[in-house]
């Protein structure tokens, strides 16, 4: 679920960003590209940080915190507006970021270490199928929300540019609660073990 949830929002929120910047803040493709970079950042430092939290905590708490961060990163991507909004966009990107980190690093050690070793490759095969089955069924339903708002708002009469904000506001108000859901279900599901499911140091 995790998983599942992990790449679903993020993927989307991700793109819908991207699209943001060129559509309305009229950004060049590699500027907006660029503007990527706080992302991947954000997630090289969350699964650090996600493998220290996942010793101490365990995993079920790990990933409902990673998930309730993807939450409330994406809310603050409410901010953008017309006329501006990349600092929203940077700040959603850098907390969804290291809270994707945190999230996936639980996941992974989750649902490892739930089985033999000799199944451990396979569950490793079911995470990624998760997380790449949310990335294409996310970026389906919310550029779909994002689009149906938008064209609504265009017939109301709105601006073009302030039709296309409203649609991405839309989709991202999806994509938290979606993540908000799993970290709900993840933490009412996922009973916290006695002890705590250790998770690699990273070098």
């Amino acid at each position: 679920l995790a998983a599942f949830v992990n790449t679903a929002t993020t993927s989307s929120v991700g793109i819908l960003a991207v699209l943001y910047l060129q559509e309305v803040l009229t950004l060049s493709p590699t500027m907006a590209g660029l503007l990527g970079l706080p992302l991947s950042l954000a997630v090289v430092l969350g699964s650090a940080l996600g493998s220290r939290l996942t010793g101490t905590l365990g995993a079920p708490r790990t990933m409902a915190l990673g998930l309730a961060g993807i939450a409330a990163g994406t809310l603050i991507a409410l901010g953008i507006d017309a006329d501006r909004g990349l600092r929203y966009v940077v700040a959603s990107a850098t907390l969804s970021g290291l809270a994707l980190g945190t999230s996936a690093v639980a996941s992974t050690t989750f649902g490892t270490s739930a089985v033999g070793q000799d199944k451990r490759g396979l569950a490793s095969g079911i995470l990624n199928s998760a997380a790449q089955l949310g990335t294409a069924l996310g970026l389906a339903v919310f550029v779909a929300v994002a689009t149906t708002r938008t064209n609504a708002a265009v017939v109301e009469g709105m601006a073009h540019a302030e039709a296309l904000v409203v649609g991405y506001r839309w989709a991202f108000a999806g994509a938290a609660t979606l993540a908000l859901l799993g970290a709900l279900v993840t933490r009412s599901l996922l009973r916290p073990d006695t002890a705590p499911v250790s998770a690699p140091n990273p070098e």
